[in-house]
């Protein structure tokens, strides 16, 4: 019994190290997450800390992981959601670009950290995890895309036009809303923003690639 409750502690002290990064990662990015900032957060003392993770790259690495993978989780309902309540590739595009949106809004902090985080890790490995993780969420997106009738006729590699799509749509309003100076002074408010890129992203799934001409 002694065991189990020292267990149970430690998995107790461990999640609040684990949630004090992510509470400091969410506030003030990649420069607010220092050990003795978590610590004092989390409650614990410095050396607490690194007994539970080697160092504060381990601590950041498992905090990225896991909101990819919850997030690529979420993707999927957010897809079978808009699957279901969308009958045409407009009203997919727009939904899909709303939630984009919104979700940007409410975490731009975070979500710059992330992304900071995993394409600029020393690790190739962890930037490999990263990539997949978040290739994953583009694929689950894509794959609904291609079940519209003018994606398919309009592409011959339909999935792939579907991906680059998505890939474009989060790239773009990512550069907007967390990253540009247009996030606080730019001309677009959102709903421009969901009007525009919806506009761009529908036209470009649904309308033939040019053939590629060859140089004389």
């Amino acid at each position: 019994m002694v065991v189990a409750a020292q267990q149970v502690r430690s998995r107790a002290t461990e999640a609040s190290i684990f949630d004090a990064a992510s509470s400091l990662l969410r506030e003030g990015g990649l420069d607010a997450c220092t050990i003795p900032a978590i610590a004092s957060r989390a409650g614990v003392a410095v050396g607490t800390v690194y007994r539970r993770f080697a160092d504060k790259d381990e601590l950041l690495s498992r905090v990225v992981l896991q909101f990819l993978d919850k997030s690529a989780d979420a993707m999927v309902d957010l897809v079978g959601q808009l699957s279901n309540q969308s009958s045409t590739l407009v009203g997919f595009v727009e939904r899909f670009i709303e939630q984009l949106i919104l979700g940007y809004r409410a975490e731009p902090v975070f979500t710059a950290a992330i992304h900071k985080y995993g394409r600029e890790h020393p690790s190739e490995l962890f930037r490999t995890r990263y990539r997949a993780a978040v290739e994953t969420a583009h694929r689950h997106v894509a794959a609904a895309l291609v079940l519209y009738d003018e994606v398919n006729a309009a592409h011959s590699d339909p999935f792939e036009a579907a991906r680059f799509a998505v890939f474009t749509a989060g790239l773009t309003l990512q550069g907007i809303l967390i990253y540009g100076a247009a996030s606080r002074s730019g001309p677009w408010d959102d709903q421009q923003l969901q009007s525009y890129i919806t506009a761009m992203l529908v036209s470009f799934l649904s309308t033939p690639a040019p053939t590629a001409t060859q140089p004389c």
